[in-house]
């Protein structure tokens, strides 16, 4: 067999891979907008109450869920770039990590600022800070990407070790509290 050939047929499972996920992918998204408290047929919504759901309710959402997913692969995919390792994404460089930590530090030292907008901001800027930490050190420092990456893992570590404490002093609301913005949801 021939290196074309090899190509070629190389090629072909890619092209069928991909066009089975993206069957996976609408299949999915129509439950999506079907499947709830209400079902809804999406070709055809019969009332105005499930036009309403349905358009402004659950395709935002779908919308959002689509938006969410391509940030996270298009951060994890310039991470790997960037620093030339499959390893590198914002979980293991302790990004993922400093959000966390930020939004914990403020529902605990601000907690009249503990909204959603809030919260949202402060991992922002927890996960802005630990970037920067990882930059300056890896500058002041000129630490390799292996080392880098085990900066990272420590700090990822160290944030970590402060949510779980602070699960452990905090009471049953804002527990919950940190647990639905930790998991992430796009439930209302």
């Amino acid at each position: 067999m021939e290196f074309n050939q090899l190509l070629n047929q190389n090629q072909r499972r890619w092209h069928i891979l991909m066009i089975v996920m993206s069957g996976v992918l609408f299949t999915c998204a129509l439950l999506h907008l079907s499947v709830g408290e209400v079902f809804i047929n999406p070709f055809s919504p019969q009332s105005a109450l499930e036009s309403r759901l349905l358009y402004d309710l659950r395709m935002p959402r779908l919308f959002a869920a689509a938006a969410i997913g391509a940030a996270l692969a298009l951060s994890g995919a310039s991470l790997q770039v960037l620093l030339g390792n499959v390893l590198a994404e914002p979980g293991v460089l302790g990004i993922s990590g400093g959000a966390s930590l930020g939004m914990v530090l403020i529902l605990f030292a601000f907690p009249a600022a503990a909204t959603p907008l809030g919260f949202m901001l402060a991992g922002v800027i927890g996960a802005l800070g630990f970037t920067l930490i990882l930059v300056s050190m890896a500058k002041t420092l000129r630490l390799t990407t292996t080392r880098l990456l085990l900066v990272g893992v420590a700090l990822g570590i160290l944030s970590g070790a402060v949510v779980t404490w602070a699960f452990y002093f905090s009471d049953d609301l804002s527990i919950r509290q940190l647990m639905y913005w930790l998991m992430g949801s796009l439930v209302a």
